[in-house]
């Protein structure tokens, strides 16, 4: 149940107008705009916290690939696969309030949690204090596939992934820290008014409180996310023999799944120690989201059977060598 609050331009002018009849002035206007530079008076930051540890659950999806073999021949047949697929990371954040701020843009990178271990597009800014209170994206991953497929007499293989998905529930805290003046006008004179000298007349919301000289907003939220962890492709081959159908599963390449090589390594332990380190406590030794890919997934890692003959060839051609030398 999303919380309602006024939007802040209103909740000011109402405290502004309190203070004015506090100190015995009349009260006319008030403003977020210096008037002699025409710049903001006030300056707005948000930090975000995980609250608690995450709730996590694994499924997973077959999706099937367009391209498929059949080979009515006598002999096995070969065939390349050389495709590509897409896959995405579905990414919300619902918030528990609804809080608008004054008649502006206040855009902000959403926060991944700890746990997840992934990166989000810098360019994705929200306005979490507009007028909606969720905010959801999708982030498509290109995956190019090659591969040789052999194919049995009689027989026929499509080409599958199946895609191991996690799905994470993580509640988050978001502080909302507004520092700086407001300009009130009464009787005719302008008057700046630091915003943590109208939090007594501020009593709408219990979540408002000072610090220092900063007025803090603090409300929670929850992220929910569905992230790809393993891809994996497979040939399902097809055969019938004696009136019987027999299906089966072959590993497009029978490699154990290679990590993504880190671009700075110094970067990624650092990261790996922040998230060991999380807010609640908890430790989490499960592998980044999203970078454990076979190699036919990786087209600068595959390893075919074209390849394989050619490093036995010239393993034995440089035994020769070494036996004519001796």
């Amino acid at each position: 149940m999303v919380r309602e609050y006024p939007d802040l331009d209103s909740m000011i002018r109402e405290a502004a107008q309190k203070w004015s009849e506090d100190n015995g002035l009349q009260f006319q206007k008030v403003s977020f705009k210096d008037p002699f530079t025409n710049r903001d008076t006030i300056r707005m930051s948000v930090k975000f916290k995980d609250i608690g540890c995450p709730e996590e659950c694994l499924e997973t999806e077959t999706v099937k690939l367009s391209q498929a073999f059949t080979n009515n021949t006598g002999q096995p047949k070969k065939e390349t696969v050389n495709t590509v697929t897409y896959v995405e990371n579905q990414l919300t954040w619902e918030n528990d309030f609804h809080f608008k701020l004054p008649g502006q843009n206040f855009l902000i990178l959403p926060r991944i949690p700890q746990s997840v271990r992934m990166d989000i597009n810098p360019g994705f800014l929200v306005n979490f204090f507009g007028d909606n209170e969720l905010f959801s994206t999708n982030m498509r991953d290109r995956r190019p596939i090659q591969a040789d497929v052999f194919v049995e007499p009689g027989s026929s293989a499509a080409i599958q992934l199946k895609v191991e998905k996690l799905h994470v529930t993580q509640p988050y805290e978001i502080e909302l820290s507004i520092l700086g003046s407001i300009i009130v006008t009464a009787q005719g004179a302008e008057r700046y008014v630091d915003v943590t000298d109208l939090l007594p007349f501020l009593c709408l919301s219990k979540n408002l409180s000072s610090r220092g000289r900063a007025l803090i907003f603090l409300e929670q939220g929850t992220f929910k996310g569905i992230l790809n962890r393993k891809i994996r492709g497979y040939a399902l081959q097809t055969r019938h023999c004696d009136g019987k159908t027999i299906e089966y599963e072959i590993p497009l390449n029978n490699r154990p799944p290679v990590s993504a090589r880190p671009l700075n390594p110094a970067t990624t332990a650092q990261q790996s120690r922040k998230t060991n380190d999380s807010s609640c406590g908890c430790s989490s030794d499960r592998p980044p989201v999203g970078i454990y890919l076979l190699s036919t997934i990786e087209s600068n890692n595959l390893f075919s059977a074209t390849e394989a003959d050619e490093g036995c060839r010239f393993i034995m051609w440089m035994c020769c060598l070494f036996v004519c030398i001796k």
